[in-house]
């Protein structure tokens, strides 16, 4: 086995394999690599093959830190069939040794594989470091609720709890009319994400970042935006994503004056309908906003409680694993990592108000 790495490939080759596989991700699909080329940073996409068959694959983005030298992630990856040691310790090494040829500091995995898949929930990838945290704030998280898309509409509705089935049943009765969104719509999403973030003291990004999402993910990833309506009115919006056969919740947003109308749950039926509809088995919510196990006390124990009534599994996956080649330089990363990031964005969202 060999691993091929080029700056872009063959879109039809990649998502083929990691749109299939069993730990494939958007976030490591070819569109995602497209979309964040786009955003400045440099893409690596990696091929561990033999023969004629593709092993394993890892979408690795990069950027230089002034001063203290490039780093390299792999969000949601490796993507590799883990119960197979000897491809997966291939293809870490062949990783190691192309970040290490580029004078890179780190490469950060963090797998798209459920803790609970572990024989005693124990999980490693060869020469690298577990990172010692739930969550950080350059990388997806650790916690995240999977719903399963499996049988009828109407099984996937009776998953819920009851209070939400209500709640969404209320949304329809209450006037508002929901659709799938275009490009017309952006600004109106955007409007309605500005809203939300300054009073949740949630970060958003620029109207253009959206903009590019969605002219970027409409192949194999394939990202949708969801528009609820009152008296002509957005007063809700969405954007999920469908690759393969799972979807994922990447963005949602309201209008707090129309709190009333009871849109947001029906908003978010709709979104888990169209990715039934596609033929996914899986609606990954991603991050659940809490520790584990929740508490009230959390920030985030308000989205996490909206997420759960519609029924779907805590699932813990197994972390993020550094492969270090730079031990000085990555151990100031860490700082700037669990001190700096937390900062940054708090001003961020102060400022974002």
């Amino acid at each position: 086995m060999h691993l091929r790495i080029c700056s872009d490939c063959d879109p039809s080759t990649w998502d083929t394999f990691v749109g299939s596989h069993v730990h494939g991700n958007c976030l490591q699909s070819h569109a995602w690599g497209s979309l964040n080329r786009k955003m400045g940073w440099d893409t690596h996409f990696c091929i561990l093959e033999g023969g004629s068959e593709i092993h394993g694959a890892a979408l690795l983005l990069s950027r230089s830190i002034p001063g203290l030298g490039r780093v390299f992630h792999a969000p949601r990856g490796p993507v590799v069939d883990f119960e197979d040691p000897s491809v997966t310790r291939v293809l870490t090494s062949e990783l190691a040794r192309y970040v290490a040829s580029q004078a890179g500091v780190f490469v950060r995995f963090d797998p798209y594989r459920a803790e609970s898949l572990d024989d005693g929930g124990e999980f490693s990838l060869d020469g690298t470091e577990p990172v010692p945290r739930d969550w950080s704030p350059w990388n997806a998280p650790r916690f995240v609720f999977w719903l399963s898309l499996e049988g009828t509409e109407n099984d996937v509705m009776m998953r819920m709890e009851s209070r939400c089935r209500n709640d969404v049943r209320r949304g329809y009765r209450n006037g508002v009319d929901f659709e799938l969104g275009t490009e017309d719509d952006v600004d109106a999403f955007f409007r309605l994400m500005t809203l939300t973030g300054q009073q949740k003291g949630i970060a958003f990004h620029g109207v253009d970042y959206y903009r590019t999402l969605l002219s970027t993910l409409t192949g194999a990833a394939r990202a949708q935006l969801f528009v609820g309506r009152f008296e002509g009115e957005p007063v809700t919006v969405g954007v999920s994503v469908v690759y393969g056969d799972k979807a994922w919740l990447l963005y949602a947003a309201s209008d707090p004056s129309s709190y009333k109308l009871r849109a947001n749950r029906t908003q978010q039926w709709e979104m888990i309908k169209w990715a039934h509809e596609q033929g996914c088995v899986r609606y990954d919510f991603r991050g659940t906003a809490t520790n584990d196990p929740p508490r009230k006390e959390d920030p985030g124990y308000g989205v996490y409680k909206f997420k759960k009534s519609f029924g779907p599994e805590f699932t813990r996956l197994v972390g993020y694993y550094d492969l270090v080649q730079r031990p000085l330089r990555y151990r100031l990363l860490r700082v700037a990592e669990d001190y700096g990031l937390p900062a940054a964005y708090r001003l961020k969202t102060i400022l974002q108000r």
